[in-house]
C-alpha cells in the first residue's frame, strides 16, 4: 500500500513533471525505524532525494507505525560487495569486537582500507553459538569491488595467521532468532 501511495503521489500528483516519472519497486521499515525504498533506476532515486518532505508525508499517512521526524534525511545507498573471512578464532574475534580493536587489526595486519568498508563487520553464526564457538566466519562489506577481489585472491592475515576469503553469497536460510551475533558499525569505535 505504501509503495502504491508513493508511486501515485509522485507520478499522478503534482510533485513531478510527466517526463520525470519514476517507479518505486518496494519499500520497507527497517529495525531501526528507517524507511528503505527500492527504485528501478538511479534517476528515480535522485528524484526522490529532492523531495524528502513528500516521502515523509506519504509514509506518515500510509504506515501506522511510522513516526515522522522533524527533518527527514534521505540518503542514496550505494551497492556493496561482501567477502567472508573463514575459520577465524572465535574467542579472539569476540574479544576484538568487544574491545573495538578489530578495525585496527584489519587495517594493520590485514592491510584492509577501513574507509572502503561499508556498514558493519558481522560474525556469521547462530546467536546461541557465539561466543563459545571455536571458529567463526566474518562478513566484511565493501563499496569497492576491487577490495573484495584483492582479499579473495590474497586472503587476509589477522592475529599473525593467514585466513581464506571467499565471496559473500547471502544468507543460506531464514533465521528464526530475533537477535543476531554482535556486529561493529563503522561509527561505533
Amino acid at each position: 500500500m505504501f509503495v502504491r501511495h508513493l508511486n501515485n503521489t509522485f507520478n499522478k500528483g503534482t510533485v513531478l513533471k510527466p517526463q520525470q516519472l519514476l517507479h518505486i519497486v518496494s519499500a520497507n521499515i527497517t529495525k531501526g525505524g528507517n524507511i528503505a525504498i527500492q527504485v528501478d533506476s538511479p534517476l528515480s532515486a535522485s528524484t526522490l532525494l529532492k523531495h524528502p518532505a513528500e516521502v515523509q508525508k506519504v509514509a506518515a499517512s500510509a504506515i501506522d507505525r511510522f513516526k515522522p521526524t522533524e527533518e527527514p534525511d534521505l540518503t542514496l545507498d550505494v551497492p556493496w560487495s561482501g567477502v567472508v573471512i573463514h575459520d577465524l578464532p572465535g574467542p579472539q574475534i569476540c574479544q576484538a569486537l568487544e574491545r573495538c580493536t578489530l578495525w585496527q587489526q584489519l587495517r594493520d595486519e590485514g592491510k584492509v582500507d577501513n574507509s572502503a568498508i561499508r556498514g558493519t563487520l558481522k560474525v556469521l553464526c547462530r546467536d546461541e553459538e557465539y561466543p563459545t564457538k571455536e571458529k567463526v566466519s566474518l562478513l566484511v562489506r565493501f563499496e569497492d569491488q576491487q577490495a573484495c577481489n584483492r582479499l579473495r585472491k590474497d586472503g587476509v592475515v589477522l592475529f599473525a595467521t593467514w585466513f581464506r576469503v571467499s565471496n559473500y553469497q547471502g544468507p543460506k536460510r531464514q533465521s528464526r532468532c530475533s537477535s543476531s551475533p554482535p556486529t561493529m558499525t563503522t561509527n561505533s569505535c
